[in-house]
Formats: structure tokens, C-alpha cells, sequence
């Protein structure tokens, strides 16, 4: 039973997965997260959540989030939606 929970946990903790904000290339960078919905509804939350994630990040550098690219995955039976934004830190205007 213990260990029942225990794996049920580890899934949970892994099925909301973050990359972190990478370096993809030039001035770019790209942050995907997974999101827990499994086979309904799209995965607005973790769309919000990384692009706040990215607004922060640019936010340091006092710059303005750009996103350059947004790529939506909606989640299906026994596969969970996913978000991944690429974006760019511009100068505010």
C-alpha cells in the first residue's frame, strides 16, 4: 500500500515538470511545462505559468518579455497537454 502512494506521488510530482528557462540560440530562450490535466481541458494554467515564469526572468534584466514562439499541446487520452513558449528579453518601450 505504502508503496503504492509512493509511485502515485513520484507520477504526480513528475507529471507537472518544468524545463527551466534554456538558452536556444542567439538572444532566444525556451521553457516548456507539462501540466497535470490528463485528456481534458487545454493546459492554460502551465501557458500562464511559464510565461510569468518568463516575464520574471526578463523582468531582472529590467526588459520585456517578446514571445517569438507559443506551441500548445491539448492533452488526450493518457497523455497530458503540455505548453512551451520561445521568447526574447527586449528593451521596454
Amino acid at each position: 500500500m505504502k508503496q503504492s502512494i509512493l509511485i502515485a506521488f513520484l507520477i504526480l510530482i513528475a507529471g507537472c515538470s518544468s524545463t527551466g528557462i534554456l538558452k536556444s540560440g542567439g538572444d532566444a530562450y525556451i521553457i516548456s511545462k507539462t501540466s497535470l490535466q490528463v485528456g481534458f481541458g487545454p493546459p492554460t494554467a502551465v501557458h500562464a505559468e511559464i510565461v510569468q515564469e518568463a516575464e520574471q526572468f526578463c523582468l531582472k534584466q529590467s526588459k520585456a518579455v517578446e514571445v517569438i514562439r507559443t506551441d500548445i499541446q491539448h492533452p488526450a487520452l493518457g497523455r497530458p497537454g503540455s505548453a512551451t513558449i520561445e521568447f526574447r528579453c527586449a528593451q521596454k518601450s
